[in-house]
């Protein structure tokens, strides 16, 4: 299971791609953009300000949201148990695989692996709908949806489809 230090980069690198387009935004666009990624990881993540260069952007990942990611991921840790007989001694080794799918997932950030994921445990893939229509519609659906709904309500709701 990847540790807290671990976590916290994946977390920033996350935030740091969501907002990366801020830099060719006119400020007023690049804080919007920053409210609306600090609204989808329910805490202050981002922030643009203006400086002598242009537009800084500001990321500060704190300890309260890596520890609830980290509280995430070991509720839904992986093992892979590995059982090697040396000398007729048993041994088991635990290992974990980091879970990025897990917290994309919960950020909402649609991925093409988090797309693919839900496709194929919709029942809409088994009516016929093909994965490009089933991911624009999926986009609009959390769009409507993000003003009145937590990430969590709505993943409940795309797993209903």
């Amino acid at each position: 299971m990847p540790c807290k230090i671990q976590i916290k980069k994946l977390l920033s690198d996350l935030v740091e791609n969501k907002t990366q387009q801020g830099f060719n935004m006119k400020l007023s666009d690049a804080q919007t953009l920053a409210m609306k990624t600090n609204m989808e990881f329910k805490s202050h993540v981002v922030s643009f300000a203006k400086s002598d260069n242009g537009i800084t952007r500001n990321i500060n990942i704190d300890s309260t949201l890596v520890d609830r990611y980290y509280d995430k991921q070991l509720k839904n840790q992986i093992l892979n148990n590995t059982v090697s007989n040396e000398n007729n001694n048993k041994i088991i080794t635990n290992k974990t695989i980091p879970n990025t799918l897990e917290i994309d997932l919960q950020s909402l950030n649609l991925t093409p692996e988090v797309v693919n994921y839900l496709y194929q445990d919709s029942r809409l893939k088994s009516m016929g709908l093909d994965l490009n229509t089933y991911n624009v519609e999926l986009s609009k659906l959390i769009s409507n949806l993000r003003t009145s709904f937590t990430n969590e309500e709505i993943l409940e709701k795309i797993k209903c489809l």
